[in-house]
């Protein structure tokens, strides 16, 4: 077009250099359309699910379902370039990618989703744990996540891309609602949800996320509004999510219009198990006789037709507004927040949008300080979780004995643990570990439990351990954490102990202001006691000499005249004239 102009016009040297003028405007001006041509063919192009499963796989198939979207493949007319690009679900308006394979670490789905361009993100299972795993498994920690993303290239296009984030999962996690009574929020996670079967982790997930960082995901994904559901829980799962997504998307509704009655009443339900028997029949047969996911559009398109068009809707001028850099309006998230609280089936299902300019880069949680949550986990161990199989017991004790011996205390704190540990409550306390979770425990969780003992000082914690009675590998593991702050009974106990390995490993912890133990040990029966005894001994040796020296060099130093003032600021030489 631009090269036609000059043509039409006479060609003298003026209006050759007005033809120019006249293009270069003409090219201006097309390069400041262009973004908006962009932006509206951008907006305009299919949204962008990709689902992260965790348990029960009903939860995503209860979204799809809502989404109107068919199986992506050739029989069924979905195009070749979205089969080849891995979309599981499509439909003219959505795609959805929902992989079966999460590879082992958030590094794996961060490489391959960080370049599609994500506009909802939606991550089933209690904190967030679909970001890594097997099937039917994962494990997502902040920590973790911020270790292993913070040198994969280009991981920020898949945190700052979504618009929207769902996290089927309780709410409290996300805002740390536990920081208040911990113990409390356990009891919660325990005694008010229903734990089916193969979900035991939701307990085992609230002990490590007791230390979790406030609002975790908002820091992780800066521009995306985030939806998720916190209190008491609906038995079942199908109903849970159906609940949510119904009201979330109803939510989405204009807000000029009166919100579309509800098809079941969820809040009428919860008045009774007969009631709530009957929702969850009725919500069953939405996609019988085949069963969840199904399209609901074609099941009743008048009243899933208008929700499924509103989240479409609504994501698409996310993308534009994201695009453009505008600010999100607080009142349409005031808004969004009510409809969702009075029409969906947790009355406290919560909806979150930052009203803040679009992000670039979301910010990674730095570790964790987990000392001042030392006494708290002590506490827990103590804690009568309710009517929980011992099995998912055990699992909570073993990871509270893993935070005891992985956090560093403070001087105070761990004097306060010494004093409570060895007063009579503390014996009590100490024989109930003793006796019923560390016989259970593997090797590197009792030495998690000794580190944490030997930390604080505890000499009366080791009292009685060093007898025929104590099993042997538990033994081992106490003597392999003895400190010379213990004192030297313990080691005397330790060395006179039946078993040569503990006699090794007590012989090579042991300090050298005991020069008699270290004798002792060096004349040992078994040789390996001997000769780690005697190992120990030069260890000490060259650590005492290279103290020495250290010192005398220290002392050389703090001897030397230093160079006065005066003689530092004399002119230099001019030497040979230079």
């Amino acid at each position: 077009m631009f090269r036609s102009i000059p043509r039409i016009l006479p060609h003298s040297k003026i209006h050759r250099m007005q033809a120019l003028g006249i293009s270069s405007l003409l090219f201006m001006l097309m390069l400041a359309v262009m973004p908006h041509i962009a932006s509206a063919d951008d907006s305009s192009e299919p949204i962008k699910a990709l689902l992260l499963d965790y348990h029960a796989p009903i939860e995503h198939d209860v979204l799809l379902s809502h989404l109107c979207v068919e199986p992506c493949t050739r029989s069924g007319g979905c195009p070749e370039a979205l089969v080849r690009d891995g979309v599981d679900y499509w439909s003219e308006d959505i795609i959805v990618y929902r992989p079966q394979y999460l590879g082992t670490s958030a590094r794996f789905v961060v490489n391959v989703y960080k370049e599609r361009g994500i506009d909802l993100l939606s991550i089933s299972g209690h904190h967030a744990s679909g970001f890594s795993g097997d099937l039917g498994r994962g494990a997502f920690d902040t920590e973790k996540l911020a270790a292993q993303l913070r040198y994969v290239d280009g991981r920020e296009a898949f945190f700052t891309a979504p618009n929207m984030v769902m996290l089927q999962g309780c709410w409290t996690d996300v805002k740390s609602g536990f920081d208040g009574d911990p113990i409390e929020y356990v009891r919660h996670i325990i005694e008010d949800t229903t734990v089916r079967a193969g979900e035991s982790e939701r307990l085992l997930a609230a002990v490590q996320q007791i230390a979790g960082n406030e609002e975790a995901y908002r820091e992780l994904f800066p521009n995306a509004c985030i939806l998720g559901y916190q209190g008491t829980q609906v038995p079942g799962g199908l109903l849970e999510i159906y609940g949510q997504v119904n009201g979330f998307l109803r939510g989405l509704e204009p807000t000029d219009s009166e919100p579309r009655p509800a098809k079941y009443s969820f809040r009428e339900a919860r008045a009774s198990n007969q009631l709530m028997a009957e929702t969850v029949r009725r919500v069953d047969k939405e996609c019988s006789p085949l069963g969840w996911p199904c399209n609901l559009c074609k099941k009743d398109p008048e009243y899933y037709g208008p929700s499924k068009d509103a989240l479409v809707s609504f994501l698409r001028r996310e993308r534009t507004r994201r695009t453009e850099g505008i600010t999100r309006p607080t009142s349409r998230t005031r808004t969004l927040e009510r409809e969702l609280e009075d029409s969906s089936l947790y009355a406290n299902t919560s909806w979150s949008c930052s009203d803040v300019p679009p992000d670039t880069q979301p910010v990674f949680p730095e570790p964790l300080d987990r000392a001042p949550y030392l006494e708290m986990f002590v506490d827990l161990l103590m804690v009568d979780f309710g009517q929980i199989s011992g099995d998912v017991r055990f699992r909570i004790e073993s990871e509270l004995i893993h935070m005891l011996g992985a956090v560093e205390a403070t001087p105070e704190a761990r004097l306060r643990l010494r004093q409570r540990m060895e007063s009579e409550a503390g014996s009590t306390w100490r024989s109930h570990v003793a006796a019923d979770i560390l016989p259970r425990l593997s090797t590197f969780r009792q030495r998690d439990y000794f580190d944490f003992l030997s930390e604080i000082g505890c000499r009366a914690c080791f009292d009685g351990l060093f007898n025929p009675d104590t099993p042997r590998v538990m033994r081992e593991n106490a003597a392999s954490r003895l400190k010379p702050r213990l004192g030297r009974f313990l080691f005397e106990q330790a060395l006179a102990d039946p078993s040569p390995r503990v006699r090794r490993l007590a012989a090579s912890q042991l300090g050298l202001e005991w020069e008699d133990l270290l004798s002792r040990a060096s004349k040992d029966d078994d040789p390996k006691v001997r000769e780690a005894a005697l190992k120990r001994w030069r260890q000490l040796l060259a650590e005492e000499e290279a103290a020495a020296e250290e010192q005398v060099v220290q002392e050389q130093e703090e001897a030397e005249p230093r160079a006065s003032p005066q003689a530092s600021s004399e002119p230099v030489s001019q030497g040979s004239g230079r």
